[in-house]
């Protein structure tokens, strides 16, 4: 089967940004999860084929975001526990095509004799279980020989299966990955996936093609705890289309207008019904609004935001912008979590990047955390890091510490270090003054913060050696000036 749409034929720059960050991420919350004995659940809402081009790349980041997935997952599997198994694309794969072509054309023949609109992913007893959904029948049959040919460049036994709302299974047979991928025929917004339960975390990357097919009622479904989402947000070209007349009921159940109070909607519930449409119409009216304070990107991702933090009850959210060499901004990623440790997790993985992972360059695009570029590689100037805390924190007493990593976290493009903390003490005139736990007790060791503990820091009021310093420098001056004084005289 040929591709349905020429936008898999070649990757396009902005593509490798968004899919490398996922990585990054993809390539901390596996080992987490599977090193604190969790079932690692990944979900792909808009998987495609999974590679660009008839190539296949060694840099896993060149592939599409389902095989980076599923290669993350392998090599993780590989590192941890010393297997002797590599990725070799020069493996005979080809022999089995026409077979897996009729397998899937039955399969699609028997799934659209049941027209079944929604589907729900099988849950499978391996430790990590890959999900991917795509509604092109071709880019599907693509998706599913691709990750066959994964299983097969690395020497993996697996089995294949399916269900009879057209989820396809490839499962290893080797004990030594316990993974399985389910390929379901299906929209986004028609699909869903078993309860997580406290034994799981899932992971899920929305990435459509536009701002279409992804409701917030249904989006709202991938948030809670032991979940974690990230959106690719196109703001640019949604602020370029958002004001035509036939895209205002996509619009509405983009940013869930429609929804605020239940758990799903329709669009032809929109289109009939005249008693609701004041509210959500005053809601998309404010949207389009141009303002003088704010541009129309910013005021729809801000917008955007905010609508993802009252479905999820969260405040832990980051959103990164993303600028072309030119400065133009072209889209926005955004990470949702419930968790503190998925936040830091994400903040970690951005700031163990490289420009140039394995010759992928990213030097023609700008990634922005608070409107400050984010450098992608592993330094950060903790003495910058101390200023920031102590302009935030500066005259109060008793501050958890879980407070000030939480504000480094979301507010600034840093990640939490200690040593930032250290600093602020070890000064001739500490800033840092006093770190008790709730009984009053001092850390054993001097200018430690052992884990396990809330400790309550207290800052100073100001910065006395500031103070000191433009205290000395008035004295010159007043000095200079004296001197001046009787000399003329």
């Amino acid at each position: 089967m040929a591709l349905s749409t020429n936008f898999f034929n070649e990757d396009t720059i902005h593509g490798k940004v968004k899919r490398f960050m996922y990585m990054r991420h993809l390539q901390a919350f596996v080992p987490i999860t599977q090193q604190s004995r969790l079932r690692t659940l990944i979900y792909d809402a808009f998987a495609g084929p999974g590679r660009y081009g008839e190539n296949w790349p060694d840099a896993i980041e060149e592939l599409g975001s389902p095989l980076i997935a599923l290669r993350v997952v392998i090599e993780d599997f590989i590192k941890r526990k010393r297997l002797e198994f590599s990725f070799n694309r020069l493996r005979n794969v080809n022999s089995d095509i026409g077979k897996y072509e009729r397998y899937v054309q039955k399969v699609m023949k028997t799934f659209r004799k049941r027209s079944q609109k929604s589907i729900i992913m099988p849950d499978l007893e391996t430790d990590v279980i890959l999900n991917f959904s795509e509604a092109d029948e071709d880019n599907y049959f693509e998706l599913f020989l691709n990750v066959i040919h994964v299983f097969k460049f690395y020497g993996i036994a697996y089995k294949r299966s399916c269900d009879p709302c057209g989820v396809i299974t490839v499962r290893s047979s080797d004990t030594a990955f316990p993974i399985g991928c389910n390929i379901a025929l299906s929209e986004f917004k028609h699909t869903f996936l078993p309860d997580c339960g406290d034994k799981s975390r899932l992971m899920t990357f929305i990435d459509p093609f536009g701002f279409s097919d992804m409701p917030m009622s249904h989006v709202q479904n991938f948030f809670g705890q032991g979940k974690e989402v990230l959106i690719t947000f196109m703001s640019s070209f949604l602020n370029r289309f958002k004001k035509l007349e036939k895209n205002k009921i996509t619009v509405i159940e983009l940013f869930g207008f429609d929804d605020e109070y239940s758990s799903s909607s329709s669009s032809s519930s929109l289109s009939s019904s005249s008693s609701s449409s004041g509210s959500y119409d005053s809601q998309y009216h404010k949207l389009l609004k141009d303002s003088k304070e704010m541009d129309g990107i910013t005021r729809c991702t801000q917008f955007y935001e905010n609508q993802l933090m009252r479905r999820a009850n969260s405040d832990m959210v980051l959103t990164f912008e993303i600028r072309d060499s030119r400065n133009i901004r072209r889209f926005h990623l955004i990470f949702i979590t419930n968790h503190q440790k998925g936040l830091e997790t994400m903040k970690e993985a951005m700031n163990r990047g490289t420009q140039s992972p394995e010759g992928l360059s990213l030097s023609e695009y700008m990634i922005l955390r608070k409107g400050i570029p984010l450098s992608l590689v592993n330094i950060q100037n903790n003495e910058l890091v101390a200023e920031t805390i102590f302009n935030e924190f500066k005259g109060k007493e008793n501050v958890p510490i879980s407070q000030i990593k939480h504000f480094i976290l979301l507010d600034t493009p840093f990640v939490f270090r200690k040593k930032a903390l250290t600093i602020l003490q070890k000064e001739k005139n500490p800033r840092l003054i006093k770190v008790v736990n709730e009984n009053n007790e001092h850390p054993r060791r001097r200018w430690s913060f052992p884990d396990g503990t809330e400790w309550l820091l207290t800052f100073r009021d100001r910065d006395e050696n500031i103070t000191a310093t433009v205290s000395c420098l008035l004295l010159v001056s007043l000095l200079v000036c004296l001197t001046v004084l009787f000399s003329t005289r």
